[in-house]
């Protein structure tokens, strides 16, 4: 397997060199890769540098270079986060035979551990009452539900489909993944349901089952097993505000294109807290949309408090000290959180490497995931980053923001009368004609 993996990485090697003109000098930033020997496929966890340095949209200007300056194949995978196994409880839910396709029905807790469906009216008669579904507390569980492992017995010979939703008033229900099983004999079954992914904190899960026409014997679920993945830890770098000073606000845009999942301050002179806004906003033309509120401290005063962001389009950001008096006698230190990404490389040409990254308007040269993912075993390549490398973001100064855009409308304003100016004479010299 070794062997067809070398030759299938030489001959992209060998087709794809020629006809690129890439070298790593066309880059802004150059790192030495040192490689494990003797191993085909190897991973990279790519440094904060890297992703603070890419000017082109999802990573699309990075490459890897041999030591003849020759590309080598690559894959870009995101970072996963840990994975858990979540062992819950089925409670039955109890109700009449159409009580779940009813409208205004809710569930309510018994003593004894069963769910019963209450109508809109509130009265629950027992007589009847049938196993329709079981219900699962995942309100303490953490992290996005991804897979909900059932053990069940159903009817032998029937296509039985399961449905998985998701409440956090036990009323009204979101969908969140299904999968229908088969099972020839009488025994139980594993049965596998991938859910969209979904945060199950504070939620409870609801499973139903169904057939067609009808059940032809009843469905009995005796234990699941949820899966969920925490989020993957943030890649942190630090950056000053060249060219700030104090005051009570001050505005910047990012000099990368790597997507921010955080931002947090530090302060950098004599303030021990500042409590302080963060805001945002895609184009010059929108309104600023408040992110969040934090406090900064200094550096060294515990961890730093970032503000998690819900979009990764903001191309601008501003901060604001809150109104309490305390402000930022100087402008504050940023603390970045970038999503952690992993290079899958084939390692077929001559050590050391370069990784280089940083040129605008990059196309991705990136192999698909899984042609190098299944080899990727737990071999990691190390990256050597320069101690003096620091990153600077300018502070945008908001007076100088609205003369630009002053300026740039009073353009906008002169070539639409000079337009207009033409056209009305060229009319005029046909009307004449």
């Amino acid at each position: 397997m070794k062997l067809a993996l070398r030759v299938f990485a030489t001959l992209l090697l060998v087709v794809a060199g020629p006809g690129l003109a890439d070298t790593p000098a066309d880059f802004a930033l150059r790192l030495q890769v040192l490689p494990v020997p003797n191993a085909s496929v190897q991973n990279l966890e790519l440094p904060a540098a890297v992703l603070a340095s890419s000017v082109s949209p999802k990573l699309a200007d990075l490459r890897l270079f041999d030591a003849n300056g020759r590309l080598l194949p690559v894959a870009l995978v995101e970072a996963d986060g840990a994975v858990r196994q979540n062992a819950l409880r089925p409670m039955p839910v109890l109700g009449a035979v159409d009580a779940l396709r009813r409208t205004g029905v809710s569930l309510r807790l018994g003593a004894d551990g069963s769910v019963q469906v209450v109508p809109a009216n509130g009265d629950f008669d027992t007589a009847g009452s049938v196993l329709l579904a079981i219900l699962l507390d995942a309100r303490q569980l953490s992290g996005t539900a991804t897979s909900l492992l059932i053990d069940a017995e159903v009817p032998a010979s029937q296509p039985i489909t399961f449905t998985v939703e998701a409440s956090s008033d036990l009323m009204t229900w979101r969908w969140l993944g299904q999968s229908t099983a088969f099972e020839p004999g009488a025994s139980p079954i594993a049965v596998q349901v991938p859910l969209r992914a979904s945060d199950v904190r504070g939620a409870w899960l609801r499973v139903t089952w169904s057939a067609i026409p009808r059940l032809l014997a009843p469905v009995t679920v005796r234990d699941a097993m949820l899966t969920t993945r925490r989020p993957s830890a943030d890649v942190l770098v630090e950056a000053n505000l060249a060219g700030a000073s104090g005051g009570a606000a001050w505005q910047f845009s990012l000099p990368f294109t790597t997507a921010v999942r955080s931002i947090g301050l530090m302060t950098t002179q004599a303030e021990v807290i500042v409590p302080y806004r963060l805001l945002g906003r895609a184009a010059p033309e929108q309104a600023w949309t408040l992110l969040g509120t934090a406090v900064a401290r200094q550096p060294g005063a515990g961890e730093v408090s970032r503000i998690v962001l819900h979009r990764t389009d903001l191309k601008e950001f501003r901060v604001e000290s809150e109104r309490t008096g305390v402000a930022f006698t100087a402008a504050p230190r940023l603390q970045l959180g970038l999503a952690p990404h992993m290079l899958v490389f084939a390692a077929a040409g001559p050590a050391p490497y370069t990784l280089a990254v940083g040129r605008a308007g990059d196309s991705a040269a990136f192999l698909p995931p899984g042609v190098l993912h299944a080899e990727q075993g737990l071999t990691y390549a190390s990256v050597d980053v320069p101690s003096d490398w620091r990153l600077s973001v300018a502070s945008d100064d908001e007076r100088a923001a609205l003369r630009r855009r002053a300026l740039l409308w009073a353009a906008l304003a002169a070539g639409t009368a000079t337009l207009g100016f033409i056209a009305w004479s060229l009319w005029r010299r046909s009307a004449q004609a």
